[in-house]
């Protein structure tokens, strides 16, 4: 299986590479090959990008043309900073009917994202990918314990990083891990969403049909549940794993089966869109 991956400035583009192809010669799997990389040259931080990528491993063929692996892979992995430019690296490949899998933030509106999924079924393949968080063992066990005894659940709070002035979109780029972390946990169902902006952070509301849940976008990964007769404590979430993703991904691009439905690929991009549009205008937004 030949695999090429798409942006450079991400330092996940490098930790990819070294789990597909080493530096010291080592290689998570013996059926994938890495071939190369696409780097946009107009940004700096491609430069510093690859630099990391020929410390870390052992394939350094870069090219400024991210059509160039279209006749030359069985999937693409994209890691690109700006969500903006997803679809357009994605879908020449999927109109070849090659598996792609899409590094967090999906895409930086919803048009992009259900195009995406349009695209992977009328060639008849895959779309997937999000964010490393969902792989956290912590996001797993609450998910389960969610899942096992939602009728106890009166609630929860989560947060997560923000960089309300980044250069990869603004909130886009680091509010996916929330979002995605709470989809997770507590489940799809969000009916109404409000929130605040602040200087350095965003305060939202997400009410599902049971219950509400809480987000601070602005500090570390934590997820407090909040349960009928139980002590609520912040439960610290670490980082996930890179090594899951990838393994998740080669599965869906070998059996042709992906657990991700569209619906569940395309909501942490509806509930960012919809938390910009309630702390833009103060007002709540229904979905």
């Amino acid at each position: 299986m030949k695999v090429a991956i798409l942006g450079a400035e991400s330092s996940h583009a490098a930790t990819f590479a070294k789990i597909l192809a080493g530096k010291d010669g080592s290689r998570r799997y013996e059926d994938v090959e890495l071939v190369g990389f696409y780097a946009d040259k107009e940004l700096s931080d491609s430069v510093e990008g690859m630099e990391l990528i020929r410390k870390w491993s052992s394939c350094d063929y870069v090219t400024n043309d991210y059509e160039e692996f279209v006749d030359k892979v069985d999937a693409v992995i994209i890691t690109s900073r700006h969500g903006s430019k997803h679809l357009g690296y994605a879908r020449p490949y999927l109109e070849r009917g090659i598996p792609v899998w899409v590094d967090k933030p999906i895409a930086s509106n919803i048009s992009d994202a259900l195009e995406m999924v349009e695209l992977a079924k009328e060639h008849d393949t895959t779309v997937s990918g999000g964010s490393v968080l969902v792989t956290s063992p912590e996001i797993k066990e609450l998910a389960a314990y969610v899942k096992e005894n939602r009728a106890t659940v009166r609630g929860g709070h989560v947060t997560a990083p923000i960089q309300m002035e980044s250069p990869y979109e603004g909130f886009w780029f680091y509010s996916a891990h929330a979002v995605q972390m709470m989809l997770e946990v507590f489940g799809p169902g969000v009916r109404r969403v409000r929130a605040e902006w602040g200087k350095n952070f965003v305060q939202a509301m997400y009410a599902y049909d049971e219950f509400n849940v809480s987000v601070y976008f602005g500090t570390g990964y934590t997820v407090t549940l909040y349960r009928t007769g139980g002590q609520a404590d912040p439960v610290k979430i670490s980082v996930g794993s890179s090594e899951t993703l990838l393994d998740e991904f080669f599965e869906i691009v070998r059996t042709g089966h992906n657990p991700q439905t569209p619906a569940d690929w395309v909501a942490p991009v509806v509930l960012v869109d919809a938390t910009i549009r309630a702390y833009e205008t103060g007002e709540c937004v229904e979905l």
